[in-house]
């Protein structure tokens, strides 16, 4: 029934009445530029062809390797907002488009200062599934018999096993007697065992012609640097983890790790090399991410402009040298000269702020 009184409703102000920017006298409908920290749609690397180069070669080489074949790990460094993240993006977006199984964090989701990482891993796959496709295969048997002969899931696999209190049990779920007895009779001896039984929950699905590959992608690795909120003996612990999750692909588990960390203001590789040498060895094959020189920053505003004029017959937004030279006055540049990315992706997204409103 339609109400007996009526109330006008607010009138809402356009941009234009509020001085604010007018995106539709530029030829858009927004900002070109993206806030800093949001990923947009464009990716601008013509500055940095060795890393696309190191990345791509890793990326084909992982996901066409056969099961039980080795998978190294890679990594990217580099200073704030250099990039690493946006690269890591769009390395997902490369791989589902394969086929590929992705897991994409960053360290802040380990869990503060639990930082556990079979859950970090494991909490972003359908193990419940997995274990399912595993168990309800007439070839399970034989796949067993293909796993270490001390790993933590052939015991479990031999019981009256269900899929999801075999999900629980590998989650570290607190069980009734009943469930424990059907997966084997004990509950996994810490995180490092739990990671073990998640990657080899996964090795059989992979020999059963189940599972391809699963990538994981783990960001800001640098954060095990705050030592006033990680303690010395949980960062031991996520470390030996890390270990343990790239041996495991060393070893032909059908997983690959790529990792991100800052290299500003932080000493991230400087104390694993110290502290963990035969971790930070296995971290060798990586990609420096650099800055932007200043023949790149046209350039890569033209990426952005040329992404949000896509079949536009007139662009009147156009920064020229002269512009870009003055807006890049005022930035911080990084040793050598560049500037970093995300600095100057904030610049330009203020210049056409105010060209907006100039419009």
């Amino acid at each position: 029934m339609s109400p007996v009184f009526q109330v006008e409703t607010a009138r809402t102000a356009t941009a234009e009445q509020h001085g604010g920017p007018n995106w539709s006298k530029l030829g858009l409908t927004k900002n070109p530029f993206p806030e800093s920290g949001v990923l947009g749609s464009t990716l601008y690397t013509a500055h940095m062809p060795d890393v696309v180069s190191k990345v791509s070669r890793w990326l084909n080489e992982v996901a066409s390797k056969r099961v039980v074949e080795s998978r190294a790990p890679f990594a990217l460094e580099g200073t704030i907002g250099a990039g690493k993240t946006h690269l890591l993006a769009d390395m997902e977006e490369a791989l589902r488009l394969a086929g590929v199984t992705v897991v994409r964090e960053n360290l802040v989701n380990a869990g503060g200062g639990r930082l556990l990482l079979s859950t970090l891993f494991g909490a972003n796959l359908k193990l419940g599934e997995v274990a399912a496709g595993v168990l309800g295969s007439p070839d399970r048997s034989a796949a067993l018999e293909k796993l270490p002969s001390a790993s933590p899931i052939r015991a479990a696999f031999n019981g009256d096993v269900d899929p999801s209190t075999f999900a629980l049990w590998l989650r570290g779920a607190q069980l009734t007697r009943t469930q424990l007895q059907r997966v084997g009779g004990r509950s996994l001896d810490g995180e490092g065992e739990r990671l073990r039984a998640v990657i080899h929950l996964l090795r059989l699905a992979a020999l059963l012609g189940q599972l391809r590959l699963v990538v994981f992608l783990l960001d800001q690795l640098e954060d095990l640097e705050r030592r006033q909120e990680i303690t010395p003996l949980r960062r031991a612990r996520f470390l030996t983890d890390l270990r343990i999750f790239i041996d495991e692909g060393l070893e032909g588990a059908p997983i690959a790790l790529c990792t991100a960390w800052n290299t500003q203001g932080a000493t991230f590789m400087k104390s694993l090399e110290v502290q963990y040498p035969a971790l930070a060895s296995r971290l060798g094959n990586r990609a420096t991410v650099p800055g932007l020189p200043q023949a790149h920053m046209v350039p890569f505003a033209q990426a952005y402009l040329d992404a949000a004029y896509k079949g536009a017959r007139k662009r009147p937004l156009v920064l020229d040298a002269r512009a870009a030279s003055s807006l890049a006055g005022s930035l911080q540049p990084l040793p050598g000269g560049d500037v970093a990315p995300r600095e100057w992706l904030d610049q330009l997204r203020r210049w056409a702020e105010r060209e907006a409103q100039k419009a």
